[in-house]
């Protein structure tokens, strides 16, 4: 499953700033993208909730979440490369 990737990657520091060894290239991926766009989605989607029950309004956050994602993947297959000025 296409998850999007990390929403928020980022690489793991340590040492000190004149290190070149600074950067360690594991880094913490955190939440994938697909996480990040279902919490975003059921926050407005409470508000209206009565009646659903948890695993319903879970369920749904994450098919608007992959919905995201599949289009987010299509935009970029047709994306045309830019073109520099000069």
């Amino acid at each position: 499953m296409n998850d999007g990737g990390p929403a928020f990657p980022r690489s793991s520091f340590y040492g000190d700033d004149e290190s070149p060894e600074r950067y360690d290239t594991e880094g913490d991926d955190g939440m994938s993208l697909r996480d990040w766009f279902a919490g975003m989605v059921i926050s407005p989607m409470l508000v209206q909730a009565y009646g659903q029950t948890p695993d319903v309004l879970a369920s749904t956050a994450f098919a608007i979440a992959d919905a995201m994602i599949w289009e987010r993947a299509k935009d970029r297959v047709n994306e045309k490369p830019a073109v520099p000025k000069t």
